[in-house]
């Protein structure tokens, strides 16, 4: 089964090449022939082609034509892509990574499957050999400018996108459209999909730097190491060290310099963030929320550590560095990564996916006549 994969996605997230080439040996290692296509004309003769993320709308179609499954897997929330979802092919298959994204892509006309973000592993490093108590790594937070963004907005929506924040703050573990219909079902209000999708998407740029602000604040007097972009324009406690930005291939060594990550939810109220598998993957305690997936498959005091108040992540960190035990935990979550839950498993699952579609005919059809308008 040859698959192809495109080398044309457009963007910002710097690690969809990575994880393309991991999802890619995944697939050869199940048995499938992955092929990178530089142009349009190496979709042709396909069976499948996923694209990761998003490709101008007229190379989509194009290539959508060239292929009996046309894939596209999803690394973020949907409500961040909703203009080029509901403008493209309208018989794509989505892979999501948080199963809350379904009910997302129902809202937009299109169907999915859950497949969750994957890890990177590191050969495991003992715990004396690595220098790093406390580490972070993402774009720093710029609370203060999302805030500013809002006046995109009209006034109603962005009334409607503060309340919302407001409650995803204090519910944390809900996802952001079941909290937005029921603040509309309060209000008898509705809202047209491409506004419902506009709020959400303002507010969880808010969310996510208010949460990442919150979490690195707590950790002030912590030795903690930072890596991303733009934690010069913010002001660090002097306990804390930035080191610029780090490549994504090289976040595994990094990760594995380090005893505990702080690993937020990023919004994945049910799937898990890649930073929270790669921690555990490179044999570091991760400390995060907890997700209906992590807590399926990773049990707190033996693959990782939970937390659901900012204190109560302080008091871990503390109990962490200051045990013997947590080093057989980082050694435990590294194995179950490695073995289950890495970006090369990832691989083998979609390509698993991709042989059941091809089984049961076109991929979608069974949504091709959804029409939402509103929520």
């Amino acid at each position: 089964m040859k698959i192809g994969f495109s080398a044309l996605t457009e963007s910002s997230y710097g690690a969809i090449p990575h994880c393309q080439n991991q999802l890619m040996a995944g697939i050869q290692q199940a048995g499938g022939s992955p092929v990178s296509c530089m142009n349009l004309e190496d979709t042709i003769g396909l069976d499948a082609f996923v694209l990761i993320n998003s490709v101008p709308l007229a190379i989509q179609e194009q290539i959508f034509h060239n292929v009996r499954q046309y894939w596209t897997y999803l690394l973020d929330a949907p409500f961040h892509h909703a203009n080029w979802i509901s403008a493209g092919p309208s018989f794509t298959t989505y892979a999501v990574v948080d199963p809350t994204h379904l009910a997302l892509l129902f809202q937009l006309g299109r169907t999915g499957v859950f497949l969750p973000h994957g890890g990177d592993t590191h050969p495991f490093r003992p715990w004396k050999d690595r220098e790093i108590d406390v580490l972070f790594t993402g774009t720093a937070p710029q609370v203060k400018r999302s805030y500013e963004h809002l006046g995109i907005l009209s006034p109603e929506l962005r009334g409607m996108a503060e309340q919302l924040i407001r409650e995803s703050l204090v519910s944390p573990q809900h996802s952001l459209l079941d909290l937005l219909i029921a603040l509309l079902k309060d209000s008898g209000t509705n809202l047209e999909i491409d506004d419902a999708m506009s709020v959400m998407t303002e507010a969880d740029h808010i969310i996510r730097a208010t949460q990442r602000h919150n979490l690195i604040q707590a950790f002030s007097d912590f030795s903690v190491v930072v890596a991303g972009r733009g934690w010069d324009e913010v002001d660090l406690s002097p306990n804390h060290r930035w080191i610029g930005e780090v490549p994504y291939e090289e976040l595994s060594d990094l990760m594995s310099r380090a005893k505990v990550i702080l690993c937020p939810t990023c919004g994945f109220t049910q799937g898990a963030h890649d930073r929270t598998l790669s921690a555990m993957g490179c044999g570091a305690v991760a400390l995060t929320p907890t997700t209906t997936f992590l807590s399926q498959h990773f049990e707190h005091g033996v693959h990782l550590a939970y937390f659901n108040q900012l204190q109560e992540a302080r008091d871990l960190g503390r109990l962490i560095l200051n045990g013997t035990h947590w080093e057989v935990v980082g050694e435990a979550g590294h194995k179950m990564v490695a073995d289950r839950h890495s970006w090369i498993h990832r691989g083998r699952e979609l390509f698993s996916h991709l042989q059941g579609k091809r089984r049961e005919g076109d991929a979608g059809s069974s949504y091709s006549e959804l029409t939402t308008n509103s929520i």
